[in-house]
């Protein structure tokens, strides 16, 4: 038969004592093993508690140090802070400008831009506007595309009307403001168109040369090498004027007008060269 006596020492949980007996064949499971010690005798429980409770204190140990070490350095240096206080607020105050002011100028330049071109249209597209209200205007925004923009339209406009004088001074501010731009080379042609048309040719050369080797003039450029070809017709160098129309040509999409009128120069070129080349002495034979 088989024993059951081991039933008399399990009693239902929740029961104080052993009053009351679990009913037969009733088994309970621990819900967690309780560990045993192994065949060394050492308890495994207890060596993991032993290591938690260690790691906890070196832990603890470290967070002390750093804080000793912290508050050591705290006192070390806060005669210092308090003998500099006033110049680190100051300080502080300046980084928060300084931050502030990076962060909104892009916004607010952008802004003036935007103001800025919308004047300008409106002064073109007025038929009162005059070219000192443009150079008013270019003075107050020098700063803002827009405000470039009508110091160039206001000495075209000087330059159509005649007044090249006036336009030769309002293209040679600009290039003295905004050297170096894009701009500053069409004020710089613009310039040379000035001199040329007050007779000055050899200054106009000049600056129309300057034009041509300039690294931002990639649309001026090709214009510069046809006026300094004209000039060169002028002054009877048709050779000179060949080499320059034929850079132009070679520059150019020969379906442009710029094109074809390099094309036209450098055949008038080779009329006049070729009528300046001596004709044969009679009975002269080539090669003989």
């Amino acid at each position: 038969m088989t024993n059951l006596g081991f039933l008399s020492k399990l009693t239902t949980p929740g029961l104080p004592g052993n009053k009351q007996f679990l009913p037969f064949g009733k088994l309970i499971r621990s819900p967690k093993p309780v560990p045993t010690p192994d065949d060394s005798g050492v308890n495994p429980l207890r060596i993991r508690l032993a290591l938690q409770r260690q790691t906890g204190e070196d832990f603890a140990f470290i967070i002390m140090e750093a804080e000793h070490v912290s508050g050591e350095l705290l006192i070390k240096i806060w005669p210092w802070l308090e003998a500099n206080r006033k110049g680190l607020i100051i300080a502080l105050i300046a980084i928060a400008v300084l931050a502030t002011g990076l962060f909104t100028w892009p916004v607010y330049w952008e802004q003036r831009e935007t103001e800025a071109g919308t004047t300008l249209s409106h002064l073109l597209m007025s038929s009162a506007t005059t070219p000192e209200m443009l150079q008013q205007f270019s003075a107050r925004e020098s700063k803002t595309q827009a405000g470039m923009r009508a110091a160039l339209v206001a000495g075209q406009t000087w330059f159509a009307k005649g007044q090249y004088p006036a336009a030769q001074g309002v293209f040679e501010k600009f290039v003295q403001d905004h050297p170096g731009t894009a701009m500053a080379n069409e004020a710089l042609f613009a310039l040379a168109a000035c001199q040329e048309a007050q007779g000055k040719f050899d200054l106009a050369a000049t600056t129309y040369g300057r034009v041509s080797k300039s690294l931002n003039s990639e649309g001026s450029a090709p214009l510069a090498k046809f006026a300094l070809g004209r000039l060169a017709e002028r002054q009877g160098q048709w050779k000179n004027a060949q080499q320059y129309f034929e850079e132009v040509r070679q520059s150019v999409n020969p379906q442009l007008p710029l094109g074809n009128d390099a094309l036209r120069h450098i055949s008038i070129d080779q009329q006049q060269l070729a009528a300046q080349t001596p004709a044969p002495a009679a009975g002269f034979v080539p090669g003989k």
